[in-house]
């Protein structure tokens, strides 16, 4: 009886050690991958072109302009689809207080600096938009802001995109 109580302990022992391990390998902070970039300089004359980095940045910058919240608020949600992707960005329950006696509304998503909880999704495939060898598409919809009317059962909102002339 004394030799099996023993080797329970001893188990429970390497147990305890083995979680305490893992617990550590999983807890340590991640080291930072460092990001390296291709270049590729070929020139074949003086008729090419060589971009500055303010050029390089410019669709950058018009891509960043072209992308739009746009607010879509109903009588059970309040959300924010990012016009870049349409992905919902932000979205909050009015009818339900974040804080007992606040007129907050109880965020289930949001984007803050450190937290990021959105609704990523996309159409992805050879051919979709969201495939990895081009940017995510920009939608476009006429009103920036859209409100569902009193006793409406629906609101629709249109997003369209242009994809290769389509």
């Amino acid at each position: 009886m004394e030799s099996q109580r023993s080797l329970l302990v001893i188990g429970l022992a390497l147990v305890s050690f083995l979680l305490w391990q893992q617990w550590n390998i999983d807890t340590a902070p991640k080291p930072a991958t460092p990001v390296t970039q291709q270049s590729s300089n070929t020139s074949s004359g003086s008729a090419d072109l060589q971009l500055t980095s303010a050029d390089a940045e410019q669709p950058a910058a018009v891509a960043a302009a072209a992308a739009r919240g746009i607010t879509i608020s109903t009588d059970v949600l309040q959300l924010t689809i990012d016009s870049r992707g349409g992905d919902i960005v932000d979205l909050q329950l009015p009818a339900f207080e974040l804080n007992k006696g606040e007129e907050t509304a109880y965020p289930l998503m949001r984007r803050l600096n450190g937290f990021e909880y959105v609704a990523q999704s996309g159409l992805i495939g050879r051919d979709g938009p969201d495939d990895s060898r081009n940017p995510r598409p920009v939608y476009d919809t006429t009103q920036n802001s859209y409100s569902m009317a009193d006793g409406a059962t629906e609101l629709v909102v249109p997003l369209t995109f242009n994809h290769n002339g389509l």
